[in-house]
């Protein structure tokens, strides 16, 4: 899978149902138990062990999220960072998933702790434009600082990485290189019995 768009807002939703109960209909009884409906939907990182919201200004919708996703980290060769703009949500009803941009950074790699199977903490200083990433299976545990605004256009994605949530041209599904990075330190891990 990936990661999944709500919007948790149910009270100003006149006429937007965003809230179904188990049969499917608009959850308007108090006595219904509720469920969101996804606002969007992207598939492109299925190991997924971390992710964090980007407070960047430049996009319609402010849903730029950065993900630490395992994917290939069995073979040796690490996970890697990907970068999803929702750049237009479907809203809830819909399977469209055709309008975004769904960016793989490989040359940041990204190892998850086989140990103790953890979250990967991640966070964006929203100043700085620098994303700061957990990475627990590098090095007995190191936190990884990533300039976020940096790398550039390499390739698509499409033939390496046939996983993609759309065919159409309007989903951008690329390879971004070069992208600046930084071992901040290492962490000690102690496990008590």
């Amino acid at each position: 899978m990936g990661p999944t768009l709500y919007d948790t807002d149910v009270v100003n939703k006149r006429g937007k149902m965003n809230t179904v109960n188990r049969h499917g209909a608009d959850c308007s009884d108090p006595a219904d138990q509720c469920f969101f409906l996804h606002a969007d939907m992207l598939h492109e990182s299925p190991a997924c062990v971390g992710i964090a919201h980007d407070p960047e200004l430049l996009t319609a919708y402010g849903a730029v999220y950065w993900a630490f996703d395992t994917t290939g980290d069995r073979s040796g060769n690490g996970g890697q960072l990907v970068r999803f703009d929702f750049s237009q949500p479907h809203g809830p009803g819909s399977m469209d998933h055709s309008i975004a941009s769904v960016r793989r950074y490989p040359d940041i790699k990204l190892y998850r702790d086989d140990f103790s199977h953890s979250h990967a903490g991640m966070i964006v200083h929203p100043g700085k434009r620098i994303l700061f990433i957990s990475n627990p299976g590098k090095n007995g545990g190191e936190v990884t600082a990533v300039r976020i605004d940096t790398g550039r256009y390499s390739r698509t994605a499409r033939e390496e990485y046939p996983i993609f949530s759309n065919r159409l041209p309007s989903f951008e599904y690329s390879i971004y290189e070069c992208t600046e990075e930084v071992t901040m330190f290492f962490m000690i891990c102690f496990f008590l019995p």
